[in-house]
C-alpha cells in the first residue's frame, strides 16, 4: 500500500554525481623560509621587472605587424599599469602607436632621461 502513494522529490536521495566535491580535510601546506624569500624578492622587484618587460616590448614592437603587433600593444598596457604609469599617459601612448613614445617613457622610468 505504500508504494502506491506519490513520494515528493526532497525525500528522494540525490545521486552522487548531483553532490558537490568533497573539499579536503588537510590545510593547505605554509610556504618554506626559502619560498618566502623568493615570493619576497619577486614583490619588491615587481617594479624592475616591469621596467624590463616594457623595454623588450619596445624591441619587438618595432619588429612586429598586424595582429602581433595588438597583442605586444596590450601586454604593454599591463606592463606600464603595473609600473604605475597614470592612465591617461598609458593612452596617449597607446593611440599613438608609437614604440618611440614607449621607448621615450622606458628611459624616463629607468631614470636615463
Amino acid at each position: 500500500p505504500y508504494s502506491l502513494l506519490p513520494t515528493p522529490y526532497s525525500l528522494l536521495p540525490t545521486p552522487y554525481c548531483l553532490l558537490p566535491p568533497l573539499l579536503p580535510t588537510t590545510p593547505m601546506p605554509e610556504y618554506s623560509a626559502y619560498q618566502q624569500k623568493v615570493i619576497h624578492r619577486y614583490y619588491e622587484n615587481l617594479d624592475a621587472i616591469s621596467l624590463q618587460k616594457l623595454s623588450e616590448l619596445v624591441a619587438d614592437l618595432y619588429l612586429s605587424e598586424g595582429k602581433k603587433r595588438q597583442k605586444l600593444w596590450e601586454r604593454a598596457r599591463a606592463a606600464m599599469a603595473n609600473a604605475h604609469v597614470p592612465a591617461s599617459r598609458i593612452d596617449a601612448i597607446l593611440q599613438s602607436d608609437s614604440p618611440e613614445a614607449l621607448a621615450k617613457l622606458v628611459s624616463e622610468l629607468s631614470g636615463k632621461a
